[in-house]
């Protein structure tokens, strides 16, 4: 007997399924997940804390019942067999899982959208917050633009700044929007924000858009944020946007 067990966890979420096994194996996980495995009387035959893709379990007693949980949204995929079944994949087999299509699947990536407008002497700025207790945002890549020639600086924020603007959008299509990180607009008299961090110093030619991409990400922990502005003030014209790719990962 051969079965995969596929689909989608939300962040925290715990599903039970009944099927009677003697192996079980993870066959695909982007982040580490808890398996346990139960006979008829719900005594735990095997539990699996922090497992991996690869990682299987053959308790002496068959199971009846499996509970996965993951505290990350993800996709997964699970193979359960009997005594006389397994898999024919090779220890040293290296499986490549797309994980950005997996975390869009799991409603877990987004895009943040802003704009701003400044009048004359002062700064509009651009960016995001992460407004939660609980989660992390991983920022890979962001495009910028504006209608006036200038420099415009990457940086890294401890305060929120500016207004809300529009809540971040899921990537599939029909999800739901971030609760947990807000898209922020500035549009100040003066250099309001608490600046903490300089990554950047961006040259944005008049109408034109730069794409920024990350080798390794920028992480946003709960109470942190990142700000795109003109700090020198570049006049009535300085219209500024952004939208910036990012995904979500809960802290636990």
């Amino acid at each position: 007997m051969i079965e995969i067990i596929s689909g989608v966890w939300a962040a925290g979420e715990l599903k039970t399924f009944h099927i009677n096994g003697e192996y079980l194996e993870i066959l695909e996980a982007q982040y580490p997940l808890d398996v346990m495995l139960m006979d008829r009387s719900g005594a735990q035959l095997s539990v699996m804390k922090k497992s991996e893709a690869s990682f299987f379990s053959r308790p002496k007693e068959g199971f009846n019942t499996i509970q996965i949980s993951s505290a990350q949204a993800q996709s997964i995929r699970i193979f359960v067999g009997s005594g006389d079944a397994g898999t024919r994949r090779i220890s040293s087999t290296v499986q490549v899982v797309d994980g950005g299509r997996a975390r869009t699947i799991a409603g877990a990536a987004y895009v943040a959208v802003a704009g701003a407008a400044a009048g004359v002497g002062q700064y509009a700025g651009v960016g995001m917050f992460n407004i939660s207790t609980g989660v992390r945002a991983v920022v890979k890549q962001l495009r910028l633009g504006g209608d006036v020639t200038g420099n415009w600086d990457l940086k890294g924020v401890g305060v929120t700044f500016g207004l809300p603007s529009v809540a971040p959008a899921a990537k599939l299509v029909g999800g739901a929007d971030s609760v947990s990180i807000e898209s922020r607009s500035l549009n100040n008299g003066g250099a309001a924000v608490v600046f903490t961090k300089t990554f950047d110093r961006i040259y944005v030619g008049a109408n034109q858009q730069v794409q920024l991409r990350f080798e390794e990400p920028i992480v946003l922990n709960p109470g942190a944020g990142l700000v795109i502005t003109n700090i020198a003030g570049l006049g009535a014209a300085a219209n500024i946007f952004m939208a910036a790719e990012f995904s979500e990962e809960s802290l636990t």
